[in-house]
């Protein structure tokens, strides 16, 4: 008889709590895209840095015959005594469908293997296996620190039990399996009750003891790692989890979603049984294998959302070449920005990735004046490392943690706005409503709308009054990619490698010199004082989408022109309004909110035809009025 047994340990009472171990885990939504995203991200971080190769991944889900899986006679009497205690319908069924498996002539495996990485060193290995919430990644750069993503590969069981294996690059090889159930005792009239976690080994006096080295070679061949460096992970009776689409293509859709970046940039290839993904021919899978209907989210929450990639895609294939780059000095680092205005479902998003090639999050930007579809690649040390500190547990979105004492706090809140409103920025500046642009304002659903009045639409009447055609409407030219895409299709190269030095990032607008008021007109030019008067007029702004409009020009040259915008109730009373302007953008600047109801401009010149464009911090429509300020000569 072997000594290498499913192991479970005595314990007094059992936990009626734990009926599923992972029920309530945040890994439970779409198990197969957490599980890609864990297993994926687990492999960069083990990236053998002397091998000048991408880290490759495999999948291969296989049948194998019972005989040869470690120790499945011992998980089946298990399996079978803790149904006798269950009283979750959905947990009894999981586990009679567990049971059936298990009884099969072959049993299915799925086996993820990845290369051109390091393995495990021992203090890594009795992480994965004995500690919860603790990891002990080799790289500083690791992008899992929490340590609880091991539990998606539990979720991906039928009966909660996966086998690992490794070889490290001092050459040491380990191999163990854990199992994750359910308090059982082995007769219903004992009191000796056995605990829900199991470890294959053998059984010590403190502790249960795993195979190393030449013990491996007690167990067949599919489920040990001989021949090269790396690690192995394999889940036992893989569950079902759509009817509709079969394990593999559920495989390819998530590493098509969350590792886009880093099998375009060759710094990852995945092979899911037949079918290699790697930087030629992404695209190509991309457009054979996605579902793009599939909007289930991949983690809990909603920080990624599924069904956009080809929207994405759009934005990296025009741009890779030529992002939009955006220095973060603090950090001696940068932002890469990949955008499109060529989307179908992408509305105002843009998906964030690390370095390492893994999307964090999708984030909607409602700001932007027109559609677009982007990408963001954090670029450097400083920033990855910044970000790495702030990520969740899931690895999809970044959070301060309250813990920090206040000024660290302060610091890592500052950055990350910092961060966001650069991101923002850009994205503003080049989706903007030119001046350039055909403004016309008919075609558009809600567009003008009187002021104040969300349902009411402005009749042709009063619009001819304002001198707004009512034929109007905004055209928006885009550029077709076609041309590009095709170009992309034909690459057989890797792309190229992020450049050195960084192209230069658009440069923020210098603001306009501060209107000087009379005391400061006083001081400067007493002279000019005597020549100059101050003019101010009215006008009513439209509303178009989720900004404000407004035309106008002079008969006379007006300088430092500065603009106030109040709001109006029922009673025309007026009202402050600057803790709501977000920014103005006039003669293709933008120019920011410091926190008045007034923003200054500049000079502006008689019969000058001018567009201002004023957006609100919130989307409630309000009855707004402008006042143009300006000086003139007598």
């Amino acid at each position: 008889m072997s000594k290498w047994k499913w192991n479970f340990s005595v314990k007094n009472e059992p936990d009626y709590k734990l009926v599923d171990s992972f029920s309530d885990s945040k890994f439970n939504i779409n198990c197969v895209a957490s599980f890609t995203r864990e297993i994926i991200q687990n492999s960069l971080d083990a990236k053998n840095k002397e091998i000048n190769a991408p880290v490759e991944v495999k999948f291969e889900i296989k049948k194998i015959n019972s005989s040869k899986i470690p120790g499945v006679a011992d998980l089946l009497f298990v399996l079978e005594k803790s149904l006798l205690n269950l009283t979750h319908p959905e947990t009894i069924n999981k586990f009679k469908r567990a049971i059936e498996n298990l009884k099969k002539d072959e049993i299915e495996v799925l086996k993820i293997s990845d290369y051109n990485t390091l393995g495990m060193t021992l203090k890594s290995w009795e992480a994965l296996l004995f500690k919860e919430g603790v990891s002990d990644k080799q790289n500083d750069s690791s992008a899992g620190r929490h340590g609880v993503g091991k539990k998606a590969s539990f979720l991906m069981s039928l009966c909660n039990t996966v086998y690992y294996a490794t070889k490290s690059t001092n050459n040491e090889m380990f191999f163990s399996g854990k199992s994750v159930l359910v308090d059982w005792k082995k007769n219903n009239n004992d009191n000796e009750w056995y605990s829900r976690t199991g470890w294959f080994g053998e059984k010590t006096d403190n502790s249960i003891r795993f195979l190393k080295n030449e013990e491996v070679n007690d167990i067949d061949n599919f489920f040990i790692r001989k021949d090269s460096f790396g690690s192995d992970v394999m889940v036992l009776s893989p569950r079902v989890i759509d009817e509709e689409y079969d394990l593999e293509r559920l495989i390819i859709n998530s590493v098509l979603e969350n590792f886009y970046v880093g099998l375009c940039e060759n710094k990852l290839i995945v092979k899911v049984n037949k079918i290699e993904i790697n930087s030629k021919n992404v695209n190509k899978v991309l457009e054979n294998y996605y579902i793009d209907k599939f909007t289930r989210q991949g983690i809990i929450g909603s920080n990624i959302t599924y069904g956009l990639l080809k929207d994405f895609k759009n934005a990296y294939i025009e741009n890779y070449k030529n992002p939009v780059v955006i220095d973060i000095p603090k950090l001696n680092s940068r932002l890469d920005l990949y955008i499109t205005l060529n989307t179908e479902k992408a509305k105002k998003y843009y998906s964030f990735y690390r370095d390492h090639g893994m999307k964090i999050k999708d984030e909607r930007f409602s700001d932007a004046d027109k559609t677009f579809a982007a990408i963001v690649v954090a670029r450097g040390d400083g920033i990855n490392e910044f970000l790495l500190n702030l990520e969740n547990a899931a690895h999809d979105d970044f959070i301060v943690d309250e813990n920090l004492d206040k000024d660290k706090k302060k610091e890592y809140n500052d950055m990350l706005s910092y961060i966001k409103d650069m991101i923002g920025y850009n994205i503003k500046k080049i989706t903007k409503l030119d001046l350039s642009d055909e403004i016309e304002l008919n075609e558009l659903n809600d567009i003008i709308d009187n002021p104040g009045e969300i349902s009411r639409k402005v009749s042709k009447k009063t619009t001819a009054k304002k001198n707004i055609k009512p034929e109007s409407k905004i055209v928006i030219q885009t550029k077709s990619n076609k041309k590009v895409e095709e170009e992309w299709k034909e690459r057989i190269k890797p792309l190229d490698p992020i450049p050195a030095t960084p192209i230069k990032p658009i440069e923020p607008d210098t603001p306009p010199r501060p209107l000087p008021y009379s005391k400061e007109l006083e001081e400067e030019n007493k002279e000019e004082k005597k020549l100059l008067k101050e003019v101010a007029f009215d006008k009513m702004l439209v509303t178009l989408h989720d900004c404000y409009y407004m035309q106008f020009s002079c008969s006379y040259n007006l300088k430092r022109v500065s603009i106030q915008v109040t709001a109006k109730n029922v009673d025309d009373a007026e009202n402050d309004v600057g803790y709501m302007l977000s920014e103005i953008q006039w003669n293709n600047k933008i120019y920011p909110n410091k926190g008045n109801n007034y923003i200054e401009l500049g000079d502006l010149a008689a019969y000058e035809d001018m567009k201002l464009f004023i957006k609100l911090k919130e989307s409630s429509r309000y009855k707004l009025f402008a006042r143009i300020v300006g000086k003139t000569y007598d």
